[in-house]
Protein backbone atom coordinates (compact mmCIF):
# COMPACT_ATOMS: atom_id res chain seq x y z
CA UNK A 1 0.00 0.00 0.00
CA UNK A 2 2.98 2.26 0.91
CA UNK A 3 4.56 1.35 -2.87
CA UNK A 4 1.21 2.45 -4.67
CA UNK A 5 0.94 5.56 -2.34
CA UNK A 6 4.75 6.48 -3.37
CA UNK A 7 3.90 6.08 -6.84
CA UNK A 8 0.61 8.11 -6.70
CA UNK A 9 2.53 10.72 -5.10
CA UNK A 10 5.46 10.32 -7.16
CA UNK A 11 3.39 10.37 -10.91
CA UNK A 12 1.32 13.77 -9.21
CA UNK A 13 4.74 15.60 -9.05
CA UNK A 14 5.62 14.38 -12.63
CA UNK A 15 2.91 15.58 -14.13
CA UNK A 16 2.96 19.25 -12.08
CA UNK A 17 6.08 19.13 -13.48
CA UNK A 18 5.62 18.68 -16.92
CA UNK A 19 2.36 20.29 -17.96
CA UNK A 20 2.64 23.72 -18.34
CA UNK A 21 0.00 25.95 -15.94
CA UNK A 22 -3.65 26.61 -17.42
CA UNK A 23 -4.85 30.12 -16.87
CA UNK A 24 -8.10 30.24 -14.74
CA UNK A 25 -11.67 29.80 -16.66
CA UNK A 26 -12.29 33.26 -16.05
CA UNK A 27 -9.64 34.06 -18.98
CA UNK A 28 -11.45 31.25 -21.52
CA UNK A 29 -14.21 33.11 -23.98
CA UNK A 30 -17.37 31.58 -22.99
CA UNK A 31 -19.10 28.66 -24.89
CA UNK A 32 -15.30 27.65 -26.16
CA UNK A 33 -15.72 30.52 -28.75
CA UNK A 34 -12.39 32.52 -29.78
CA UNK A 35 -10.75 35.59 -28.37
CA UNK A 36 -12.22 38.68 -30.45
CA UNK A 37 -9.84 41.59 -30.77
CA UNK A 38 -10.65 44.41 -32.96
CA UNK A 39 -7.83 46.09 -35.49
CA UNK A 40 -8.92 49.74 -36.07
CA UNK A 41 -8.62 51.29 -39.53
CA UNK A 42 -9.11 54.66 -40.63
CA UNK A 43 -9.06 55.55 -44.53
CA UNK A 44 -8.72 59.58 -45.22
CA UNK A 45 -9.96 61.80 -46.49
CA UNK A 46 -13.45 60.87 -45.50
CA UNK A 47 -15.07 61.17 -48.82
CA UNK A 48 -17.85 59.59 -50.70
CA UNK A 49 -17.02 60.94 -54.08
CA UNK A 50 -13.73 61.22 -55.51
CA UNK A 51 -11.80 62.33 -58.84
CA UNK A 52 -9.95 60.21 -61.31
CA UNK A 53 -6.37 61.07 -59.53
CA UNK A 54 -7.08 61.92 -56.18
CA UNK A 55 -5.40 59.75 -53.50
CA UNK A 56 -6.76 57.43 -50.56
CA UNK A 57 -4.14 56.93 -47.38
CA UNK A 58 -5.01 54.15 -45.46
CA UNK A 59 -3.28 53.33 -41.92
CA UNK A 60 -3.71 51.40 -38.56
CA UNK A 61 -2.04 51.97 -35.65
CA UNK A 62 -2.85 49.60 -32.78
CA UNK A 63 -1.03 49.68 -29.54
CA UNK A 64 -0.71 47.00 -26.80
CA UNK A 65 -2.66 45.91 -24.46
CA UNK A 66 -5.60 44.42 -27.01
CA UNK A 67 -9.20 44.58 -25.52
CA UNK A 68 -10.65 40.99 -25.99
CA UNK A 69 -14.73 41.59 -27.14
CA UNK A 70 -15.20 37.59 -25.20
CA UNK A 71 -13.39 37.98 -22.14
CA UNK A 72 -13.75 41.74 -21.58
CA UNK A 73 -10.49 41.56 -20.53
CA UNK A 74 -6.72 43.05 -22.03
CA UNK A 75 -3.86 41.16 -23.55
CA UNK A 76 -0.63 41.42 -24.67
CA UNK A 77 -0.21 40.57 -28.02
CA UNK A 78 3.72 40.48 -28.84
CA UNK A 79 4.75 39.91 -32.18
CA UNK A 80 1.75 38.06 -33.98
CA UNK A 81 2.25 37.78 -37.58
CA UNK A 82 -0.93 39.44 -38.54
CA UNK A 83 -1.65 40.05 -42.49
CA UNK A 84 -3.87 42.41 -43.58
CA UNK A 85 -6.13 42.29 -47.09
CA UNK A 86 -7.81 45.22 -48.83
CA UNK A 87 -10.12 43.57 -51.25
CA UNK A 88 -11.80 46.02 -54.00
CA UNK A 89 -14.79 44.97 -55.53
CA UNK A 90 -16.59 47.48 -58.62
CA UNK A 91 -20.32 47.29 -57.89
CA UNK A 92 -20.97 47.57 -61.46
CA UNK A 93 -19.37 44.78 -62.56
CA UNK A 94 -17.96 41.64 -61.41
CA UNK A 95 -14.75 41.60 -63.34
CA UNK A 96 -12.71 44.46 -63.58
CA UNK A 97 -8.71 44.87 -63.40
CA UNK A 98 -7.51 45.38 -60.57
CA UNK A 99 -4.32 47.24 -62.06
CA UNK A 100 -6.00 49.40 -64.32
CA UNK A 101 -8.58 51.32 -61.84
CA UNK A 102 -6.05 51.44 -58.78
CA UNK A 103 -2.36 52.10 -58.00
CA UNK A 104 -1.29 50.90 -54.68
CA UNK A 105 1.68 53.06 -52.68
CA UNK A 106 3.01 50.83 -50.12
CA UNK A 107 6.26 50.35 -48.53
CA UNK A 108 8.98 47.29 -49.06
CA UNK A 109 8.53 46.77 -45.08
CA UNK A 110 5.06 45.55 -45.34
CA UNK A 111 6.20 42.45 -47.80
CA UNK A 112 2.97 44.07 -49.82
CA UNK A 113 1.38 41.76 -53.02
CA UNK A 114 -1.74 41.81 -55.42
CA UNK A 115 -3.04 38.29 -54.67
CA UNK A 116 -4.88 36.93 -57.47
CA UNK A 117 -7.63 34.57 -56.22
CA UNK A 118 -10.14 31.98 -57.71
CA UNK A 119 -12.51 33.01 -54.87
CA UNK A 120 -12.11 36.37 -54.13
CA UNK A 121 -10.36 38.14 -57.26
CA UNK A 122 -7.73 40.16 -57.18
CA UNK A 123 -6.57 42.19 -53.73
CA UNK A 124 -4.04 44.05 -51.78
CA UNK A 125 -2.55 42.03 -49.06
CA UNK A 126 0.30 43.50 -46.69
CA UNK A 127 2.00 40.14 -45.29
CA UNK A 128 3.76 41.37 -42.63
CA UNK A 129 2.00 44.62 -40.36
CA UNK A 130 4.73 45.98 -38.19
CA UNK A 131 5.30 45.45 -34.41
CA UNK A 132 7.55 47.72 -32.95
CA UNK A 133 7.80 50.21 -29.71
CA UNK A 134 4.67 48.10 -28.25
CA UNK A 135 2.13 48.70 -31.47
CA UNK A 136 1.10 47.52 -35.10
CA UNK A 137 1.04 49.57 -37.89
CA UNK A 138 0.66 49.81 -41.59
CA UNK A 139 0.25 52.82 -44.05
CA UNK A 140 -0.37 52.52 -47.69
CA UNK A 141 -1.60 54.64 -50.31
CA UNK A 142 -4.63 54.15 -53.16
CA UNK A 143 -4.65 56.58 -56.03
CA UNK A 144 -7.20 56.46 -57.85
CA UNK A 145 -7.16 55.90 -62.11
CA UNK A 146 -10.81 55.26 -63.16
CA UNK A 147 -14.21 56.21 -62.70
CA UNK A 148 -16.66 53.78 -61.00
CA UNK A 149 -18.69 52.50 -58.19
CA UNK A 150 -16.21 50.58 -55.54
CA UNK A 151 -16.48 49.15 -52.48
CA UNK A 152 -13.45 48.16 -50.09
CA UNK A 153 -13.48 45.58 -47.74
CA UNK A 154 -10.90 45.34 -45.51
CA UNK A 155 -9.90 42.61 -43.16
CA UNK A 156 -6.93 40.83 -40.76
CA UNK A 157 -6.29 37.33 -40.63
CA UNK A 158 -3.54 35.20 -39.32
CA UNK A 159 -2.01 32.39 -41.40
CA UNK A 160 -2.89 29.60 -39.70
CA UNK A 161 -6.72 31.40 -39.24
CA UNK A 162 -8.27 30.74 -35.63
CA UNK A 163 -6.30 27.47 -35.15
CA UNK A 164 -6.22 26.65 -31.47
CA UNK A 165 -2.69 26.48 -30.09
CA UNK A 166 -1.38 27.72 -32.71
CA UNK A 167 -0.99 31.29 -30.98
CA UNK A 168 0.04 32.06 -27.79
CA UNK A 169 -0.05 35.10 -25.43
CA UNK A 170 0.08 35.15 -21.11
CA UNK A 171 -3.16 34.70 -19.60
CA UNK A 172 -4.35 32.60 -23.26
CA UNK A 173 -6.14 29.48 -22.91
CA UNK A 174 -4.58 26.99 -25.11
CA UNK A 175 -8.01 25.66 -26.82
CA UNK A 176 -9.68 29.16 -27.79
CA UNK A 177 -8.56 30.03 -31.06
CA UNK A 178 -7.83 33.82 -31.97
CA UNK A 179 -9.76 36.30 -34.37
CA UNK A 180 -9.72 39.74 -35.68
CA UNK A 181 -11.83 42.09 -36.86
CA UNK A 182 -11.60 45.73 -38.51
CA UNK A 183 -13.28 48.49 -36.86
CA UNK A 184 -13.36 51.81 -39.35
CA UNK A 185 -12.71 54.35 -37.36
CA UNK A 186 -15.07 56.97 -37.12
CA UNK A 187 -16.26 58.57 -40.43
CA UNK A 188 -13.63 56.62 -42.33
CA UNK A 189 -16.32 54.07 -42.65
CA UNK A 190 -18.78 56.29 -45.19
CA UNK A 191 -15.31 55.28 -47.20
CA UNK A 192 -16.40 51.76 -47.34
CA UNK A 193 -18.61 52.72 -50.60
CA UNK A 194 -16.98 55.18 -53.14
CA UNK A 195 -17.90 56.95 -56.08
CA UNK A 196 -14.77 57.95 -58.30
CA UNK A 197 -15.65 60.57 -61.03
Amino acid sequence: MKKIFSIVLILSFLTSCILPDHPDDSNCPPNNGSYLFSFPLEILPTNSTYNVGDTIDISARIYNPFYDYSTEKYYNLNNFPIIFQFHISNNQYSNFDLNEAFVFIVSPTFEPSVVNSSTYGRYLELESVRFANNFYFFEFKVILLKSGSYKFSPQTILPYGEMPGKYYFEGKCYDNGINFYVDILGASAENLNIMVN
